[in-house]
C-alpha cells in the first residue's frame, strides 16, 4: 500500500479507547480502496454509531481492518430508506468501486444487513475523509 500521507497505524484497540476515538471494522477490501481514495462513502445502517441524529460533519474515528487502522473525518451524513437509493444517488465508484451493477451494489450490503433492518433504521451515506499524519 502506497503512502499517501494519511495516518495508519497497527496499534491496537486499547489506544482508540484511551484515546476516546470510536473504532469500526470494515472488510479488507473496502478499508484499502478508503485508504486509496477511491471510497469515498460509507454506507451503514442508520443506528447505534451510524444513527444520523449522532453522526455529525467533523466526527473522527478510525476504520480497522485485520490490525490495520486508519484515522477519518466525516465529510457528511445523507439519510435514505435504502441501500438501493443510496447506491443511485451517490453512485456505485464513490460508494462501492469496483461494482458496477446495482443489483451486485444491493447484494454487497445484503452480506451484512438484512432487508429488515434495513427497514426499520434507513440507512446512511457517510462522506469520509482521510486525517494526515501529523508532521
Amino acid at each position: 500500500m502506497a503512502d499517501n500521507g494519511a495516518a495508519t497505524s497497527d496499534t491496537g484497540a486499547a489506544a482508540a479507547a484511551a484515546s476516546g476515538i470510536v473504532r469500526k471494522a470494515v472488510r479488507r477490501r473496502w478499508f484499502e480502496l478508503i485508504v486509496a481514495g477511491k471510497k469515498v462513502v460509507e454506507g451503514r445502517i442508520a443506528c447505534g454509531f451510524w444513527a444520523r441524529d449522532s453522526l455529525t460533519a467533523g466526527t473522527v474515528f478510525e476504520l480497522e481492518s485485520e490490525g490495520q487502522v486508519q484515522l477519518l473525518r466525516v465529510a457528511s451524513v445523507k439519510p435514505y430508506a435504502s441501500f438501493r437509493e443510496l447506491l443511485e444517488k451517490e453512485t456505485l465508484p464513490r460508494v462501492l468501486p469496483g461494482v458496477t451493477d446495482l443489483e451486485e451494489g444491493v447484494a454487497v450490503y445484503r452480506e451484512f444487513y438484512p432487508a429488515e433492518l434495513e427497514a426499520e433504521h434507513g440507512v446512511v451515506a457517510v462522506e469520509v475523509a482521510l486525517v494526515a499524519a501529523a508532521s
